[in-house]
């Protein structure tokens, strides 16, 4: 008696009975019969001859049929041949007699039902790891900006006049033309997040600033470069601060007895107090809380007199909790971790560090970038901000790190002691460092100092003499700041910078700027006329969602 296991290798040479399905090999099993002929083969798709010459399809309810010889009838023998079946099976061999099959071909319901697995199998990998990777960069901007966007179209601060005027007319032409790409049902594209909206000091519109809370909201809202103002402490360790003596309003110090008697103007009553980074280790800095930044009243009489915080912030995110303050390393371990993966933009905020064996402005500029080379930060990444041209040039010089150094550009500022403007000084700055070899790529300029309104009911807007200088060099512009104080028409950076027509301040943007939802309208300018690289904002959520949904 034969055997009834059937020889595997030999089904096929490229092993067909391995490909065979597990009905279908049960069924090749149950064909063979104790004399070695098949008995009762089970393939639905075979027909079969019998001996009074009808026609009878098997299946695995069929009857049984015994045969020296299965022939297939002739209007079936071609179509079995192209498949790669053979017409007729030896019963001496039956199982060798498959030998030349191709199961593929000869099941082509098998073969489709694999590949198409394969496909949505391939589908569904592609898909889960596309979602994995783009969770890292997708953004939530949250309410305000659909909030501003719905509001777009507002013009309760248009008098009726104005409404009926032809430059009117062209301002309205282009907040419609905003609001069909802004609005909830327009713009239904997810978000993803963008270099080109840059977190100023994080989120401090409704986060304490320079921390972590801060930075981690402003990520999640789609900012792709954090800023980090850097100062030093007594230990010369690099913190984020926006000024080495601002902890008095920006943290709690006043309130930790132990930390404010280090202070180096302790709190006096109609005297105020300050408060300085170089007052504190390192450790003692950690153990601080950042605040709102708060507004002080000298005359007060206590402490809680003293400080308060503005209107147009809020404290839901500070009360029942401590803000994490941040030292540079983690600020930079922050940005490059795997959650975050966002380009820095950091500044050395200048000061006197005599005091603390930091004795020239070089030695401060080293320190600073000693951090980011420490950490190993690809250059890439990386784009440091001075207002001073010293700093500018030693990191050019000195540091591959630093080629994307940012000279930061702003009348009245702090080389001159507010006597500096674009002629006297800034414009010499580029010229300098470009014969030097050493030419800057990035400026950054207050908003104010980059537009000016030329007409303001129909919100028009040109560049200023400074920016199209800088373009003509093709230097990319980053801008600062939206979002940075209260309702508009009012804010900084709006009006006249510092309120001194005579640095050099160019157009008053205020006047062009008539609710909070016309910041679109500058950003619209910005980016689509004068072509900046970035825009700083409190609020990154803002600026993330015109870029994703409103630039080309």
């Amino acid at each position: 008696m034969p055997s009834m296991a059937p020889r595997r290798g030999n089904l096929t040479a490229g092993g067909a009975y391995e490909r065979l399905g597990k009905n279908a090999r049960a069924s090749l099993h149950k064909s063979i019969g104790p004399d070695g002929n098949f008995t009762n083969i089970k393939f639905p798709m075979f027909h079969r001859k019998t001996g009074g010459g009808e026609m009878q399809q098997s299946d695995l309810h069929g009857e049984e049929i015994s045969e020296d010889t299965l022939a297939y009838d002739e209007a079936y023998e071609d179509e079995l041949s192209g498949r790669g079946l053979p017409s007729t099976v030896s019963p001496s061999d039956p199982i060798n007699g498959w030998k030349d099959v191709d199961v593929e071909r000869a099941m082509p319901e098998k073969r489709d039902a694999r590949r198409t697995s394969l496909s949505f199998c391939t589908l569904f990998l592609f898909w889960k790891l596309r979602a994995y990777v783009f969770n890292y960069h997708r953004a939530d901007v949250g309410a305000r900006a659909w909030y501003l966007a719905d509001r777009l179209l507002d013009e309760s601060s248009v008098s009726a006049a104005e409404l009926q005027s032809e430059s009117y007319q062209g301002r309205l032409w282009r907040l419609r033309s905003l609001s069909s790409k802004l609005t909830w049902d327009k713009c239904l594209s997810p978000m993803k997040r963008d270099e080109r909206s840059i977190a100023h000091r994080g989120a401090p519109l409704m986060f304490p600033e320079h921390t972590l809370e801060g930075y981690t909201s402003a990520v999640r809202m789609g900012a792709g470069m954090l800023e980090c103002d850097a100062v030093f402490t007594r230990d010369r360790v690099a913190v984020c601060r926006h000024s080495a003596c601002d902890l008095h309003y920006t943290t709690n110090i006043l309130r930790v007895p132990a930390l404010a008697d280090k202070c180096d103007k302790k709190f006096q009553p109609g005297e105020g107090a300050r408060c300085c980074t170089t007052d504190l280790l390192a450790s003692e800095y950690k153990q601080l809380c950042g605040t709102m930044e708060m507004m002080t009243n000298v005359g007060a009489r206590t402490v809680d007199e003293y400080l308060s915080v503005p209107s147009w912030r809020t404290t839901l995110y500070q009360d029942g909790g401590c803000a994490t303050v941040m030292t540079q390393k983690e600020y930079i371990q922050l940005s490059m971790g795997r959650e975050m993966k966002v380009k820095m933009i950091p500044e050395l905020k200048e000061h006197d560090y005599s005091k603390i064996g930091i004795h020239s402005q070089d030695e401060a500029a080293d320190r600073f970038i000693q951090d980011y080379l420490d950490l190993g930060v690809p250059p890439a990444l990386l784009f440091p901000q001075t207002f001073s041209k010293q700093h500018a040039t030693r990191w050019l010089s000195k540091y591959p790190i630093a080629k994307n150094t940012v000279l930061l550009y702003s009348p009245g500022g702090q080389e001159q002691n507010g006597k500096d403007t674009w002629e006297t000084t800034y414009k010499g700055w580029f010229e300098e460092l470009q014969r030097l070899g050493q030419p800057i790529k990035f400026a950054g300029l207050p908003l104010n100092e980059v537009i000016s309104a030329n007409d303001a009911l129909g919100g028009s807007f040109s560049p200023t003499e400074p920016v199209r200088y800088l373009k003509e060099q093709g230097i990319e512009i980053i801008v600062w700041t939206l979002e940075r104080s209260g309702a508009v028409p009012s804010g900084w950076y709006l009006g006249v910078h510092q309120g001194n027509a005579s640095t050099g301040t160019h157009g008053n943007v205020q006047s062009a700027v008539r609710k909070d939802a016309d910041i679109y309208l500058l950003l619209d300018v910005l980016f689509k006329e004068v072509g900046v690289y970035g825009v700083f904002s409190d609020w990154p959520g803002t600026v993330t969602h015109y870029l994703n949904c409103a630039l080309p």
